[in-house]
């Protein structure tokens, strides 16, 4: 569902191919967990929950580069293989509502820190409700 939603916006706007080339470059993990942020931005999206999520990590370091460069970077971007987001109530809600949530936990370091770990299918893939 997060993918799928994903892909019928761009394809909407037009932007399907240009981003398909872009990430065309990167390796089959990198290129997927992109796709699944920009998915769970979406949904947050389309809940009205833009400003209950922030990007940290390597993926916040992308957006900033695309930010200031421009989408050129995305071919040339090292990738990282988890995301790390600060999410609201709702929007936990929201991701858990979209994803096979195996483990939702807190964080035996920082407080109010949640870990959530999703289920993967036998590629590595999240699997999606």
């Amino acid at each position: 569902m997060v993918l799928d939603n994903l892909e019928k916006r761009l394809e909407k706007t037009g932007d399907l191919e240009d981003f398909n080339r872009r990430i065309s470059k990167l390796e089959d993990d990198v290129r997927y967990m992109i796709k699944l942020l920009l998915g769970l931005a979406y949904e947050f999206h389309l809940n009205g929950l833009e400003k209950d999520y922030v990007v940290f990590g390597g993926y916040s370091v992308l957006i900033h580069l695309i930010n200031a460069i421009g989408t050129e970077v995305i071919e040339r971007w090292r990738g990282t293989y988890d995301i790390d987001i600060v999410v609201s109530k709702k929007a936990r809600t929201v991701l858990k509502s979209q994803l096979n949530v195996i483990s939702d936990r807190r964080s035996p370091n920082e407080k109010g820190k949640r870990t959530i770990k999703v289920k993967l299918d036998e590629v590595g893939k999240v699997i999606q409700n």
